[in-house]
């Protein structure tokens, strides 16, 4: 109307309130039922606002969030790039992203994705923070599961010495670990892996196997194995076992193959060891069997009793069983020597303690390796010696004295032999040379008959005025 004087904005219409409260209402709804995580925090890095996602994330009641600060519940570890990722939102005014561990009340760790972005008040300023948190635990852990696995199996590998390849049958390329290359005695990374240099490698003998295993493999869908000869880069010869699988398309065609290769050179080589082990073993035992034998037919002879015999049979079993004893114990390649085995028969009767000192003399060079073929009989020779000079000789004799020398001397053919001259004094009432020999003979018969047969020794045994004089020249091993 006219003259009506109109206040400034008089016609502008009224704020609706019944909208923004609408739209507030529906935020919070959104921000409540959202999945994730959901805060807004202060500059300081307290909570303002949560959502129960989040509550759930982290274990506490919202209630409890509200009291604390992103310092409160982030891993002490986490704690320092936590703080610089706000920071860093806040400076540049850029959503900043970051893993981070939080810490639940109950002590377990989860993890979480935290995605920060700056809200802004009227005049630009950044005001606060929205933190988007999504839950990574379950990836994690099974991350970590899948880590833990694949280290195992590597520990696994590394313990049996396993190689590992894997082909790609339709491109032709294959990749294959650090330890082929050392297999076929290779720096890591000198060639470029190919199934034609592990062909290459193989034994000529053995490829005709290995091709037949293979393409039975791949044509029956079964499990490829194979033991085979390899040539290594330094000429020797190293044996593998191989195993592995095909893989199949649709159609049934083989795209790849995955495997193991082993070095088992050491088993072979222990297998071969053990096949000479038990021939020598046959071949001793054998021997062994043939000297008992002869030891019992040749100890009957001349004996009274059945008590004469067991007694005597007894002491002749006890050498060989020493001797034997002495052998068992011998690695591949060693001997048993003289002197050890000397030691060992005057041993056995009590020769080598106090008592005897000032009757025995023992001069020789230590470590005469003898044949192993010829011990047994070698010992019971000295075996025989030993009694006889303990029951009869010098060792019964109060002024009786024994002395053992030995040598090794070479004869014209350049072959080592072992000389030992076994001396006897102070014996009184010697019988005569022809006379019957006490103890049956066998000593002499074995010395003079057996060891020129079995070990083609050159023996003398004599009989003096005052003991045994006995000679045994025979020849020694390499």
């Amino acid at each position: 109307m006219p003259g009506r004087r109109h206040s400034p904005g008089a016609d502008a219409p009224e704020p609706d309130t019944g909208s923004a409260d609408a739209a507030r209402n529906s935020y919070e709804v959104l921000f409540d039922s959202a999945a994730v995580g959901l805060t807004r925090i202060g500059l300081d890095g307290r909570f303002l606002i949560v959502n129960d996602a989040l509550c759930r994330l982290l274990g506490r009641p919202r209630e409890m969030l509200l009291g604390l600060g992103v310092a409160d519940v982030t891993f002490h570890a986490d704690l320092q790039p936590s703080m610089e990722a706000v920071a860093r939102t806040v400076k540049t005014g850029e959503t900043t992203g970051l893993d981070k561990r939080y810490v639940r009340p109950d002590g377990r760790i989860v993890w979480a994705h935290s995605s920060l972005t700056p809200l802004r008040d009227a005049a630009g300023e950044v005001e606060t923070l929205l933190v988007v948190v999504t839950d990574l635990t379950a990836r994690r852990e099974a991350e970590e599961a899948l880590r833990q696995s694949e280290q195992r199996l590597r520990l696994a590998l590394q313990a049996g010495n396993f190689a590992t390849w894997d082909w790609n049958i339709l491109s032709g390329t294959v990749i294959w670990s650090d330890q082929v290359f050392r297999m076929h005695g290779l720096e890591v990374g000198t060639i470029q892996p190919s199934l034609e240099f592990w062909f290459s490698t193989i034994h000529p003998e053995d490829r005709p196997h290995v091709e037949a295993m293979l393409a039975a493999a791949r044509d029956g869908h079964q499990p490829f194995e194979a033991e085979f000869r390899i040539r290594r880069l330094d000429g020797d010869i190293a044996w593998c076992a191989s195993t592995g699988m095909f893989f199949y398309d649709d159609v049934g065609a083989p795209f790849r193959m995955i495997g193991l290769q082993r070095d088992v050179t050491q088993r072979h080589e222990w297998q071969d060891r053990q096949q000479v082990l038990i021939a020598e073993l046959q071949h001793r035992t054998r021997n062994l069997l043939g000297v008992v034998r002869s030891l019992a037919q040749r100890t009957s002879t001349g004996l009274d009793s059945i008590e004469d015999f067991m007694l005597l049979f007894r002491e002749r079993l006890a050498a060989l069983a020493r001797v034997n004893g002495l052998l068992s114990r011998l690695d591949e390649g060693q001997r048993i020597t003289f002197d050890e085995l000397l030691r060992s028969e005057l041993s056995a009767r009590g020769v080598l303690d106090d008592e005897w000192i000032g009757k025995l003399a023992l001069d020789g060079p230590s470590g005469v390796r003898l044949r192993s073929a010829t011990v047994q009989t070698f010992a019971l020779a000295l075996h025989e010696l030993t009694t006889n000079a303990v029951k009869y000789g010098a060792l019964a004799a109060p002024e009786g004295q024994l002395s053992v020398r030995w040598s090794v001397e070479w004869d014209g053919h350049g072959e080592a032999r072992l000389r030992v001259d076994w001396h006897e004094s102070g014996v009184p009432d010697v019988p005569a040379d022809d006379a019957q020999p006490r103890g049956g003979g066998y000593g002499r018969e074995l010395i003079e008959r057996a060891l020129p047969y079995q070990l083609k020794a050159r023996t003398a045994y004599e009989l003096t005025a005052d003991g045994v004089r006995c000679t045994i020249d025979l020849p020694l091993c390499g």
